[in-house]
């Protein structure tokens, strides 16, 4: 069983690295089709993501030495079907007149391997026919596919990473995934009768939807200043700039984006930026009519001008620790600059605090209040 602990135990390790990576794209096409994420749903995805890539490493893993595997003279390929039957039968200690060898003959790898690559692809028929309503031939096709792909990858010697295969690539393993797959196909309804279907699901996702969730607009949120930091980088790399004053030109700049991106852009664009437009949520004024400049100005100015204010009194208390710091004074100002941290890290919770408890009492933020400005959804259920 060892064998099989240590791929899963690397799949543990390097998941949570996947799912950072693939958070966003997955946010993105929950919220463009549905307006909301739920738990259930994303417990499901990615789970399903986590068996995947449990899958591909119980095939691969270990991996061997390249020396050691340029020195194989094994088979490369079987290609006889149901060969495994024929192992079975000579290898088996099983003697159907003597109980005794029952425990043993389940031991055996002539039983065990086979039964690896059925049980490999239960889950694969499960999720496929509960969560991704497909057909029973689809299912058979897709099993069939997801076990050539791990059979090839195997043929290949990792995708020729090495020298020669290290694994046999084995016909028999092709029927046994595809059976699993089936196997799994007919399970499904007892999941359905465990938890919700996928319908139910996408029910309560749609209906979440039509409130725009906080973590709908973080998604925004982080896709629009992923764009401005990327446009940004891609200027300096081909218009260096010299900076004097680092902080008051950096903030300098970073207001002239916010304007172009924040208030200018919405303003042509019916509310929307484009990390809005990907969730589907616009802004608008409260009344209900299209949100105007003078509306986006209020909004962004009181949001991200509190925010530069704090940054840039950061950065200069900064500078002028470092300016003034020597030997002699290290301790006091040392001192100074912590309670300063300090003081500024209790005024940044308090700030957090307090816009949760004003978005919980008014279900919107200070700046919205201020604009006379809401986000709302932009998805029409079909």
């Amino acid at each position: 069983m060892s064998a099989y602990a240590f791929p899963i135990k690397i799949a543990l390790l390097l998941f949570p690295i996947l799912a950072f990576f693939l958070a966003l794209p997955l946010f993105i096409k929950e919220y463009r089709k549905y307006g909301s994420f739920p738990l259930l749903k994303g417990f499901l995805v990615y789970s399903f993501i986590f068996y995947l890539l449990c899958a591909y490493f119980l095939v691969i893993l270990p991996l061997p030495a390249k020396s050691e595997v340029a020195q194989l003279t094994t088979p490369k390929i079987q290609l006889q079907p149901f060969a495994n039957v024929g192992r079975f039968l000579s290898e088996t200690v099983l003697d159907v007149r003597n109980p005794s060898t029952y425990l043993a003959s389940l031991k055996q790898g002539v039983v065990l391997e086979p039964l690896f690559n059925v049980v490999l692809t239960i889950p694969f028929g499960v999720y496929l026919r509960y969560y991704f309503n497909v057909s029973f031939k689809k299912t058979i096709l897709f099993s069939f596919c997801l076990s050539l792909f791990f059979e090839l990858t195997q043929l290949t010697g990792l995708y020729f990473i090495y020298p020669r295969p290290y694994r046999l690539a084995d016909v028999d393993d092709l029927i046994n995934n595809t059976l699993g797959g089936v196997i799994g196909y007919s399970l499904a309804p007892i999941a359905e009768k465990i938890l919700p279907t996928r319908s139910e699901i996408d029910t309560i996702s749609f209906e979440k939807g039509q409130k725009v969730s906080l973590t709908r607009r973080f998604v925004a949120f982080i896709i629009d200043w992923m764009i401005i930091t990327s446009v940004t980088s891609a200027i300096s790399a081909f218009i260096p700039i010299e900076i004097d004053n680092g902080f008051l030109v950096e903030t300098s700049i970073r207001m002239i984006q916010i304007g172009l991106y924040f208030m200018i852009l919405p303003s042509f664009w019916k509310g929307q930026t484009v990390g809005k437009k990907l969730v589907k949520i616009r802004i608008v004024q409260q009344e209900g009519g299209l949100a105007n400049f003078r509306n986006y100005f209020i909004r962004y100015a009181w949001f991200y001008g509190s925010i530069i204010f704090l940054n840039t009194g950061i950065r200069y208390f900064n500078q002028q620790f470092n300016y003034y710091n020597t030997e002699e004074r290290f301790g006091q100002l040392t001192m100074i600059y912590l309670g300063f941290f300090f003081a500024f890290g209790l005024l940044l919770v308090g700030l957090f605090v307090a816009m949760g408890i004003e978005y919980t009492m008014h279900h919107q933020f200070y700046y919205e209040r201020l604009s006379k400005t809401k986000e709302i959804n932009q998805i029409k259920r079909q």
